[in-house]
């Protein structure tokens, strides 16, 4: 994290130098909160990145959070991607024949294996990676509708949630958010942040998820 910040406080220094305005810039009363930010191995880094920008394929142990297990992979790399504050590595896994997206975070080791790297196509590859909500890829089979609250659409309505997205104000004061999504575990989550300031209109089975985590929220506190 502390390389994001100075990249961002050099950004700012550069856009100052070219403003006479100020004087004696303080940049140290810009405040940078991050938010579930999870530690980085810089050597890893380096590995992924040298590997990424050489067109090798790398050998990495993963420790997936899904089921516990950790798996050896032969993997293309095809980007690096910071999202949310969290370093993933999209790339062509050989073992799965198919494009996987790794968080960096997981991976245990990686070492380059000299061999050339299976590139996609930047189309495909936008496809793939781009096309769904959040960090999750696939071709979007879904598309959820979420009515928001009068309170909550105010602040709904000026966030991008999907390049995709589409939205409009009810003509009850609600606020309205179509998004295409392939897998639903990210956006079930992001959901559950607002509460019962939101409510899921489609697809049937997202709905659903959203009630039974609220069965067992109630149950909790009962």
């Amino acid at each position: 994290m502390q390389n994001e910040i100075g990249q961002l406080r050099d950004h700012l220094q550069k856009l100052l130098d070219r403003s006479p305005g100020v004087k004696t810039p303080q940049l140290g009363r810009i405040k940078i909160l991050s938010q579930a930010y999870r530690s980085r191995n810089d050597d890893l880094f380096l590995t992924l990145v040298q590997a990424l920008f050489n067109q090798h394929r790398l050998r990495i142990h993963y420790h997936a959070r899904s089921d516990d297990l950790t798996s050896e992979r032969l993997v293309s790399p095809q980007n690096l991607v910071l999202y949310k504050d969290n370093w993933y590595l999209d790339a062509y896994c050989h073992q799965r024949q198919e494009p996987r997206t790794f968080a960096l975070d997981r991976i245990r080791s990686a070492t380059a294996s000299g061999e050339a790297a299976q590139l996609l196509d930047p189309d495909a590859l936008q496809q793939h990676f781009g096309s769904s909500y959040g960090i999750f890829a696939g071709t979007p089979e879904h598309t959820a509708v979420l009515n928001f609250s009068v309170k909550a659409g105010r602040w709904v309505a000026d966030e991008t949630w999907h390049s995709q997205q589409e939205s409009e104000w009810l003509t009850d004061g609600r606020y309205q958010l179509r998004i295409p999504f392939n897998r639903h575990e990210e956006l079930l989550m992001d959901v559950l942040k607002y509460g019962a300031e939101v409510e899921v209109v489609e697809p049937g089975f997202l709905r659903e998820l959203v009630r039974q985590e609220a069965e067992k929220l109630q149950a909790v506190y009962r």
